[in-house]
């Protein structure tokens, strides 16, 4: 074997050995467990059951996937239940799940062992998302006696609220059940993600590039034909769901020069605001408590200390104040 072989094939040892190390950490820093597409299904994915998921790129966090594919306490569904959906902000996945808004509300008004607050968040299931999946959601669960949609931003172009509104049509099969039958290929594929969580980091980074080198589309939203199509989609999930439904509005943040910190609110937040009053559907707006829990405090609710403050996800703060704002509601609409 000449040298320049014999080097190389150590070079290759090398990187194997560095390969299998990085990835040995990364099921300590961020494992993310398989996950699947279910077009019809009451989201539109799940993650596989009874699986744990660690998250440590921003805050950190060891969650455990529920038996329906979703991070919830390991409790029996209450007869009864909330329903909360929304997106990755609901998730919680970079905060202690104890600390996350569904389970501080659950604990907080229910004192037994069952799980009275369902999360079924899901990653990028932003609010046309929710819409889409609203009726399917409800057709999955339908013992809610609440549902509350998240919203971080209302500033989406015609066509998307449109094609939101071609609601998907709901398949009773198509849920975390179907992890039990996977093709061989399908399993091959759910070992290798939880196996080497590195190629998930790598993708996620990947993403993030692409992500930091295309500029954010900016809509040009008439507004009047924005209120319309938002009024219609409002009414079309009120008629889907006879009892409350409850918009969680947390705006964007800044710090600015002096220490302040503002709100950002979306161009188009009080037309979607207008269409939930015309159509019967509560507000929470979060908004000033952020701003007067920051004014006391100097705490602010995204960011966190491996990342930037008022920037990502939403911290341990700001998942306290919006449990504190959903308990407050709740209590208002059951005395």
């Amino acid at each position: 074997m000449s040298k320049v072989i014999r080097q190389g094939f150590e070079w290759l040892i090398c990187l194997a050995i560095g390969f299998l190390i990085i990835n040995l950490i990364c099921f300590a820093y961020e494992r993310e467990p398989a996950w699947m597409d279910t077009p019809n299904g009451a989201t539109p994915s799940v993650r596989e059951p009874y699986s744990i998921l660690v998250h440590g790129s921003e805050g950190y966090s060891i969650s455990r996937i529920d038996k329906n594919g979703y991070t919830n306490p390991d409790k029996e569904l209450a007869d009864k239940y909330i329903l909360m959906l929304g997106a990755s902000h609901v998730q919680g996945k970079e905060i202690a799940p104890e600390k996350k808004y569904s389970v501080l509300v659950n604990d907080y008004l229910y004192k037994d062992d069952l799980l009275h607050v369902y999360n079924i968040a899901c990653d990028g299931s932003f609010l046309p998302g929710q819409i889409k999946y609203f009726k399917s959601a409800v057709e999955a669960f339908p013992n809610s006696e609440v549902i509350f949609l998240e919203v971080h931003d209302t500033d989406y172009s015609i066509d998307e609220i449109k094609s939101a509104m071609e609601q998907i049509k709901y398949d009773s099969n198509d849920t975390a059940a179907k992890f039990e039958d996977l093709s061989l290929k399908g399993k091959i594929k759910c070992l290798v993600k939880n196996s080497v969580p590195i190629l998930s980091r790598i993708k996620k980074n990947i993403e993030a590039i692409k992500n930091a080198s295309s500029s954010k589309t900016e809509y040009q939203v008439d507004i009047d034909e924005y209120e319309q199509v938002i009024n219609e989609s409002m009414e079309l999930i009120r008629s889907e769901f006879d009892k409350p439904i409850i918009m969680v509005y947390h705006p964007r943040t800044e710090l600015e020069k002096d220490g302040s910190m503002t709100v950002k609110y979306s161009k188009t937040w009080e037309s979607f605001r207008k269409a939930c009053v015309n159509n019967n559907i509560d507000v929470i707006d979060s908004g000033e408590d952020f701003v007067l829990h920051f004014n006391e405090t100097k705490e602010v609710p995204y960011g966190f200390s491996n990342t930037t403050l008022c920037s990502g996800h939403l911290n341990a703060v700001g998942h306290q104040i919006i449990a504190d704002e959903i308990i407050e509601y709740l209590e208002g609409i059951n005395n």
